[in-house]
């Protein structure tokens, strides 16, 4: 942070508190704090040594470059983010490469907190309170149906956790971590289990695993698990991302963000891309891998699985997580199986495996439940919806408003 003495004969440029600065760019106090501590804005000591002045040049000058960044009435206009870079083939949140930290075994928090807080030492509390998990219980059990879509669950924990958090509007940075986190593990924790319950302390992923499936999961299958939320964590601007920012710019807070997220995310060209890929697999098994393809094809089912427009050569994140699950598994039938299909689709359609593909073999090789891809999918990109929250919060309110061009209908 630069900070000059106001008395200096040197400045005589007209001066703005920290609340006229806020009012000039339509932004709250703590982002001009948060301007200041990333070099974007320089502040000066007032005469009573404790407050903060602004220079009116300077705040124009800011303004007129954030207006330039991103005009409020376009919506195509790039949308400036530090959070993932995407250059040949190497994903990097916050300058960590996810591939590596997903084989490494990194937690999902750890990227989690990445994506929400500047301090590495910030720490977050991942545990959800016993009345806050009664709740969810209730309402879950409301539901009257066993096999409810575990989408539809999540949806319903967060609603919980949402109206039980009267503080959820506290937009600053550290309560908005915090938030994110209470939200995620309630998500989770709030699902009826179908295993045995991990130990306390335990990690998002060794918490999700028994709720997916019953038998009793091995240290593979949770580094699995776990790298599949690392390495779905955040992805430039998805539909469903730019839903959060969308939501964001309103000024939402962090639960709404994330429901709006999993509104765009539940569509069957997204996050439930992977659901029938699971079923095509499924239905490999018990046919063989070319029956099933060919009447797939047919259909137009399960052909998500296979290419990116990013990732010509093969999307990585696939390659790590196939690679991870296979390791896993001793059923070494269902995994030839799965590799037959992987090869011929991709010889058919030209086009190597990706990331849905990956999640829905991991899925059947770990005998998950067979929507448990899209629930997985929600969980980890929740973090990085909540990555891009905090950006939006930065920015201008209100900044996407795209006009209809209205068209006779003939």
């Amino acid at each position: 942070m630069t900070t000059l003495n106001v008395t200096s004969p040197e400045l005589t440029t007209p001066r703005m508190t920290t609340a006229e600065a806020a009012a000039r760019l339509g932004v709250r106090r703590e982002t001009i704090y948060a301007y200041v501590s990333r070099g974007l804005l320089t502040s000066h000591l007032g005469d009573d040594g404790r407050s903060s002045l602004f220079d009116a040049h300077e705040i124009a000058s800011f303004r007129l470059r954030a207006g330039r960044r991103r005009e409020p009435r376009d919506l195509l206009t790039a949308i400036v983010s530090s959070l993932t870079r995407i250059d040949d083939h190497t994903i990097k949140v916050r300058g960590r490469d996810i591939c590596e930290e997903a084989r490494a075994g990194t937690a999902f928090e750890s990227i989690a907190a990445s994506l929400w807080v500047e301090d590495a030492g910030s720490r977050l509390e991942w545990q959800v309170p016993a009345a806050l998990l009664a709740q969810c219980a209730k309402a879950q059990k409301a539901l009257n149906a066993s096999d409810a879509p575990l989408f539809e669950r999540l949806q319903l924990n967060l609603t919980v956790a949402s109206a039980t958090d009267m503080l959820r509007d506290d937009l600053r940075r550290p309560a908005v971590a915090q938030a994110a986190a209470r939200a995620i593990a309630t998500m989770v924790e709030g699902l009826p289990l179908a295993g045995t319950e991990s130990g306390p302390g335990a990690r998002i992923a060794d918490r999700l695993l028994p709720r997916l499936t019953t038998p009793r999961s091995s240290t593979k299958l949770r580094h699995a698990l776990n790298a599949a939320l690392v390495l779905l964590a955040d992805h430039d601007l998805a539909a469903s991302t730019v839903a959060a920012r969308v939501a964001a710019s309103t000024r939402a807070h962090p639960y709404a963000v994330i429901a709006a997220g999993l509104g765009a995310l539940r569509g069957p060209l997204h996050g439930a891309a992977s659901h029938d890929v699971v079923a095509l697999l499924h239905d490999a098994q018990r046919r063989g891998a070319t029956a099933a393809i060919g009447d797939a094809l047919r259909a137009g089912r399960g052909v998500t699985g296979w290419g990116h427009f990013l990732y010509p050569d093969g999307d990585p994140r696939a390659t790590v997580l196939f690679d991870l699950a296979a390791d896993a598994t001793n059923d070494h039938k269902t995994l030839a199986v799965i590799e037959d299909v992987g090869a011929i689709m991709a010889d058919r359609l030209g086009q190597p495996p990706n990331i849905d593909f990956a999640l829905a073999a991991f899925a059947v090789l770990a005998n998950l439940r067979t929507d448990a891809t899209s629930a997985i999918f929600a969980i980890s990109r929740s973090a990085g919806w909540i990555g891009h929250a905090l950006e939006e919060y930065d920015e201008t309110p209100m900044g996407f408003r795209p006009r209809a061009r209205y068209v006779t209908k003939t």
